[in-house]
């Protein structure tokens, strides 16, 4: 090999192995030929390597060092360890290593890839350890307060252009109605004005066109149904079917990445930074719970397929609930919309 920068040769021994190179061994071990080893590697992305590449390497050096593992321990006796020894190992070591969710997290994935260490991952005593590393934590706890925002539409003056009008409308429909950019893209001017305020939209996910409650709330400068009353009727002129159309002739319906753009620049023009137009759903709905509406109004009011999936990604106020005693002291009685119950 190449001498060391200091003119001595690195020692073999002190070289370890590649994460790769061990998967290839294990399956060589089997009895698999260079080809088929490499069929079989195939289904692991090269980043997922590389990623679990540290961690396992520091489990199988605290192994040996704990005498857990074989001084010399080759890829061929992985099978020979027992699946008990290798959780009694993965325990100790979230203990021992600093970042101790996301390094045992890895290392213990890293075994997973092992074809003779699969039943891992139904070791009963590794069970409380995978909930530790699967707790989730609030994934907009940054900017989940979204009254800044709302007190953002309160004081902005909206009714100086149409420019100024389809930006009020977008931007309440995303924040206080939880539609996507795409969901607006496609929004229709079909309207229905009654008791109950629908909209006709084919949301994401979505095969047809659906009609969709919008609710009124106040005061007027953070109502959806106002904001689109208002941009609708300074839209006159245009007589297509979507909502949403640029300022200028010929009036053409603008996409989501433009709807996304024009969010996205509102927000850091009021120094909104925490927020982004992908953002905005998701910090939503953490505001909307907080503000005293029930999730499972929320999940309908967003257009959850799941409630399952909506508890597990968006709803993260329980989880936010040492936040918010601390920085979102309860609003005045003029500082929050009255939301419907």
């Amino acid at each position: 090999g190449l001498p060391h920068r200091s003119g001595r040769r690195p020692n073999p021994r002190s070289v370890f192995p590649s994460l790769r190179d061990c998967l290839r061994a294990a399956h060589r071990g089997r009895g698999a030929t260079g080809e088929e080893a490499e069929i079989l590697l195939s289904g692991v992305a090269p980043t997922t390597l590389q990623s679990y590449q540290a961690p396992f390497k520091l489990l199988i050096r605290h192994g040996v060092r704990t005498g857990v593992l074989p001084t010399r321990l080759t890829a061929a006796q992985f099978a020979d360890i027992p699946i008990f020894r290798w959780a009694a190992l993965i325990k100790a070591f979230a203990v021992q290593t600093t970042n101790r969710r996301s390094y045992a997290r890895q290392a213990y994935s890293a075994l997973l890839l092992f074809p003779s260490l699969h039943l891992l991952r139904f070791e009963q005593s590794l069970r409380q350890m995978k909930r530790f590393w699967n707790v989730s934590t609030p994934r907009y706890s940054s900017f989940y307060d979204c009254r800044v925002l709302i007190k953002t539409l309160m004081t902005t003056d909206f009714t100086v252009s149409e420019e100024a009008l389809r930006l009020r409308a977008i931007i309440t429909m995303r924040i206080l109605s939880l539609f996507r950019g795409i969901d607006l893209a496609r929004t229709t001017r079909d309207i229905e004005r009654g008791t109950v305020y629908f909209v006709s939209s084919r949301r994401k996910g979505r095969l047809v066109h659906q009609r969709y409650p919008v609710h009124k709330l106040e005061p007027a400068a953070v109502c959806p149904q106002n904001a689109l009353d208002s941009y609708i009727a300074a839209t006159a002129d245009y007589n297509g079917p979507e909502l949403f159309v640029s300022l200028t002739e010929p009036r053409r319906a603008i996409k989501s990445d433009t709807i996304n753009v024009i969010t996205t620049k509102f927000l850091q023009e009021h120094n909104l930074q925490g927020f982004t137009a992908h953002s905005t759903r998701g910090a939503s709905v953490t505001a909307l719970i907080l503000l005293g509406v029930d999730p499972h109004v929320v999940c309908a009011l967003g257009d959850w397929k799941s409630y399952d999936c909506f508890r597990l990604f968006y709803d993260r106020v329980r989880a936010c609930l040492p936040f918010t005693q601390v920085l979102v002291p309860k609003p005045s009685q003029g500082d929050q919309p009255r939301l419907p119950m």
